[in-house]
């Protein structure tokens, strides 16, 4: 895994919980500088800092560092008992979860990409009618 995953994973994690870098940055008792350096990997901290990072947001370590929470023993055995069973179905749904969040924000940013283009072509035609 590489930093950029778990830089990813962070920020996945804080936005599944509807938590803006700002209210994080307030739990942790940070700047929001100091947070957006942490999410985004721009500071050396990242390992020193994690545990409480999940703390806050009740998840795993390796949950962040691995994007998706390890089987507990419990899971383990279940698996190996039944390979078909409400394991399964259950991860399944969280990817598809996963899916669906990535989805609406990939819809969000071509909305923003879309208003962005407009007022672009809007502003090169004004420059076209100065001429």
């Amino acid at each position: 895994m590489d930093s950029n995953s778990i830089k990813e994973n962070i920020r996945v994690i804080r936005e599944s919980l509807h938590i803006t870098q700002q209210e994080m940055a307030d739990l942790m008792n940070w700047s929001r500088t100091a947070y957006r350096q942490f999410e985004t990997g721009k500071t050396e901290l990242i390992s020193k800092h994690l545990e409480d990072f999940a703390r806050i947001c009740n998840v795993s370590v390796e949950e962040c560092l691995l994007g998706y929470a390890p089987l507990s023993r419990e899971e383990m055995t279940a698996r190996e008992q039944n390979p078909d069973n409400e394991y399964v179905k259950l991860r399944f749904k969280e990817m598809e979860d996963r899916i669906s969040a990535l989805q609406e924000e990939l819809k969000i940013k071509n909305e923003s990409l879309k208003t962005l283009t407009d007022i672009n072509n809007r502003l090169v035609n004004q420059l076209g009618n100065f001429h």
